[in-house]
Parts: structure tokens; sequence; C-alpha cells
């Protein structure tokens, strides 16, 4: 057993370490925002400046050929987001009232989001102003929605780092955390799909992205009831981050328990999300539900109707591309009544049930399984998605790469203790060495080439690009998922949970009408 004085050494040597890592944590973190801030300034509005927020790019290449890029880019940050800014903050206007008559091109009631992209913009008001004073509203309102994309992409590139630096995998190697985060960090800045579509079109990804980061570094961290409030935020900017709920809660509870993952994260969610939407939700209910549950889009977006068409596709779209039309009408049908999505994301609920303490114990699972449900959501939404969605699933590609090519470096390094040959044990270490930044190099450029081809390719062929992305990403998940589902007594096990979920909700809802009940009762007497 340590004798006394060199426990109390050890401590005072950790305490000092932290007080070392913690301000230069908090410095990184900082000056990668700054940096990411200034150039995605500079760079958003060079792209801006060259493409503009043009649904195609043509061009004539070096042999004077006629080039497009279908960049499928959207104008929605000056038709629309400077519209709900202006009228939010200085008109008192209610996103979810009823059309107005003023409002002769719907603008104002396109609103299809939750409360906090609109609380965003007038947050980020605050501050243009306050460094612009006595600035005019043409001036105000334009600039305050652009610097809330840059911003918060901008915090999404710290936290990309602070993620990192963070995760118990790299405990041992702090070096080897600090410049992984910050290469991460660093190579997120460059990102293409969010130079153009939120650096330089301003389109409303970042805040549901940084929060969504934000909620699963929290939960990660096991401070599930936060994790839940920044999940409630990062819904309620953009509907996507919802489906991560029920899998994380059944991860949690298959970590914990059931009656914990209740209480400590999805009763929390419930009731932020309800707390966040007040007064909306007394002011308009059945407008309010609509827009943040059903995203105000109806189903017959997901047809091939012509009308249809000039919105998101899906991969019936692909399918009439590809001149498969019996094949795309029957995806039509099937997609209409959710099936696929239905299939792919209870799909994803079982692996997250029957794996869900190995995901829950593995940083590197869990991101990569993370990664892999917004990816699925992504690729299977029933009513479509646009390319510009696609900047939301980026950071977690970057995370997911540094924690699958330290798992290789950790292989390597073990093998390196087990091999008694002197020349292949040289080898072995040399190339624990260069493989990280070799592989990291290799995995941005993926990454940036799928950004780029789903950038420029045909509209009709981005579902395609995401059914590739998400098979690739399938493989990367561990075999053991794959085996587990074929295992007939798992899904025993599931329903009996689910059981045992709904009794204890029932539980807790008849607990607090009795409590309820007894408190009237109490006052009459």
């Amino acid at each position: 057993m340590p004798e006394p004085r060199k426990i109390d050494k050890l401590h005072l040597r950790g305490f000092y370490r932290w007080k070392i890592q913690f301000p230069f944590a908090i410095v990184v973190f900082l000056g990668l925002f700054i940096l990411a801030v200034y150039l995605k300034h500079i760079l958003g509005d060079w792209v801006n400046s060259e493409v503009g927020t043009a649904f195609y790019h043509t061009f004539q290449d070096n042999q004077g050929v006629s080039v497009t890029w279908y960049f499928e880019n959207y104008g929605d940050a000056e038709y629309y987001y400077e519209s709900y800014l202006e009228n939010f903050r200085y008109n008192r206007w209610n996103p979810y009232a009823p059309p107005l008559p003023f409002d002769s091109e719907d603008k104002l009631d396109f609103y299809l989001y939750g409360p906090f992209l609109v609380y965003g913009f007038a947050f980020i008001s605050l501050f243009v102003e306050l460094f612009n004073p006595g600035t005019s509203l043409d001036f105000l309102i334009p600039a305050s929605i652009k610097w809330t994309a840059i911003v918060f992409d901008a915090l999404s590139v710290a936290m990309i780092y602070l993620i990192i630096i963070g995760l118990k995998t790299f405990k041992s190697k702090r070096a080897v955390a600090h410049l992984a985060g910050i290469s991460g960090a660093l190579a997120y800045i460059f990102m293409p799909m969010n130079l153009l579509y939120i650096d330089a079109s301003y389109l409303n990804i970042p805040q549901m992205t940084f929060f969504t980061l934000l909620a699963l570094f929290l939960f990660l961290k096991e401070k599930y009831v936060f994790s839940s409030i920044v999940f409630s935020i990062a819904w309620l900017s953009k509907q996507m981050p919802l489906f991560s709920i029920i899998p994380l809660f059944f991860i949690l509870g298959k970590k914990t328990h059931f009656s914990f993952a209740l209480k400590r994260f999805l009763i929390p969610f419930i009731l932020s999300t309800f707390i966040f939407s007040i007064p909306w939700i007394f002011l308009n209910p059945f407008k309010y539900s609509i827009r943040i549950i059903g995203a105000g889009r109806s189903l017959w977006y997901a047809t091939l109707a012509e009308e249809g068409n000039k919105h998101g596709v899906t991969l019936a779209h692909s399918l009439l591309y590809g001149n498969a039309e019996f094949l795309s009408r029957v995806y039509v049908y099937l997609n209409v009544a959710m099936i696929p999505f239905l299939i792919f994301y209870i799909y994803s609920i079982f692996i997250a049930h029957f794996n869900g303490k190995q995901i829950a114990e593995n940083e590197t699972n869990f991101y990569v399984y993370n990664t892999w449900l917004i990816v699925l959501t992504h690729t299977f939404l029933s009513r479509g998605v646009y390319k510009y969605y696609d900047a939301f699933f980026n950071p977690f590609l970057v995370i997911s790469s540094i924690l699958l090519i330290n798992r290789l470096v950790n292989l390597i390094e073990s093998n390196i203790g087990n091999e008694k040959n002197i020349r292949r044990k040289k080898v072995l270490h040399i190339l624990s060495k260069l493989i990280f930044p070799l592989i990291f190099i290799l995995s941005i450029a993926f990454i940036y080439s799928v950004n780029w081809g789903i950038m420029i390719s045909s509209r009709f062929l981005h579902p395609v690009w995401l059914l590739l992305l998400f098979l690739f990403l399938s493989i990367l998940l561990p075999t053991q998922y794959y085996r587990e589902l074929m295992m007939r007594e798992n899904y025993k096990y599931f329903w009996r949970d689910i059981k045992l979920i709904f009794s204890m909700i029932w539980f807790r809802v008849k607990s607090t009408i009795v409590m309820i009940w007894q408190k009237i009762s109490f006052r009459k007497e």
C-alpha cells in the first residue's frame, strides 16, 4: 500500500497538471473559435462573391467547355430569415400565429422551426448592435443573420477540440489529444459544405450542430440532465436531433437502469422541451406542435409530383433519374407510408438496446454509432433532404475518424509489446508514429471529397451519395452489433423492457395525479 506522503504527492502532481492543462485548453478553445470566426468570415465572403446563392453554378473550364455544378443553394437567409428576425425582435411577431395580412409572400408563415432558431438570430443581433451602435436596420438585420451562422459554426469548430481532449481514450496521451483536437478543428474550418451553405449562404444548420455536439459531449461526461436540456435546445432549433433521443435513452437504460434513464434523461428532456415551448405552446398549440414535430412539410413532398421536385429529394427521385421508373414508384408508395425510415430507425433502436452498455462505455463506438444514426435519418427521411442538411454530420465524421484512427494506433502499439522480433518491433514502432497523421490526412481528404461530390453532382444523386455513406459507416460498426440482431432472445428482452418502461411511466403519471388530487382535496378542507 502506498505511503500517505506518496499519495499526497500523487494528488498534488495531478492537481498541478490540471492547473496547467485547464487554462491551456481554455486558451486553445478560444483561439480556435476566434480563428474560425475570422477565417469563416473571410472565406465565406469570398465564396459568396464567387458563386452567390445560385441554384446552379455554370462556368467555362480551361478548354472553354461549359461546366455546371449543381450546388442546390438557396437564398433563404435574405428571403426568410431576415424577415423572421426583424418582425420577431421589433414587431413582436408570433412565429406560430395565423398568416398576417401584410405578409402577402408568406415569408413569415413559412417559419417551420422551433423557437430557438429565431432566438439565436435575436441573441446575436444584440452583439451586432452593441459593436455597431446607431446603425440602421438595413445593415443590422442582414449582418445579424450572417454572424449567427458564422459564430455557431465557429463554436462547433472549438467543440471538436473540446470533445477530443475530453475523451478518456486519450487520457494517457495528452499531447496526442491536444494535437488531434486542434487538427480536427482546423480541418473542419475548411469543410466545403460549411463554407458554401453556412459561411457564405448562412443557412440554418449551425445552431443545431453546435448544441448537438455539446449535448453528446455532456452525455459522455454523464451529465445526463444537462445533456437532455441541451438536446431540447438543439431540436427546437431544427428537428434532426430529436431522432437521437430514443436510441440514447435505450443506451443509458442499458448502461444503468431504465428508471434512472427516465428520471435523468427522458423526463428532463420532455419537461425542458415543454418549458422552452412557453408561451407558443399555449398561444397556438396546434400550429406550434405541427411546426416543430412535422417540420411543416406534408408527405406529398416525397412523391414524384412536379411541385414536389422543387423541394427535398428522396431515393425515389434518384431511381427515376437512373431510368428505374417502376422501382421509383414502388419506393414512393413505401416512402409515403414512411416504411423505409421506420424500418431503419427501429433497426437503430434495436442496436442501441442490444448493445447499449457497450456503446455507452466505449467512446469510439459511441461517436461512430451516433454519426451512423445521423446519416441514417438523413438518408431515409421520408419527406426528402436538401444538400445543405449534410453540413450537420460533418463534425461527427471528423470526430469518428480521429477515434477510429486512434483505435488502430492502439492496436498496433499493443502488438509491439508482444512482438519478439526486434526488426519487426522497430517497424511497428515507426508505423505507430506515422499512421495517425497519414490516415488522418486521408480521412479528411475522403470527407472533403464526399462533400465536394455531393455539392457539384445533380441533386437527384444526393440520396445515392447518402446511401453509399450510410453503407460505408455501417461497415465501420462492430460486427457484434449485427450478431446481436440475429439472436432471438434479445427481442424478448426488448419487449420485456418496453413493458417495464411503460409500467414505470404509468406509475409516475398515476402518482403525480394522486399527489395533485390530494393537494386539491387538502386545500378544500
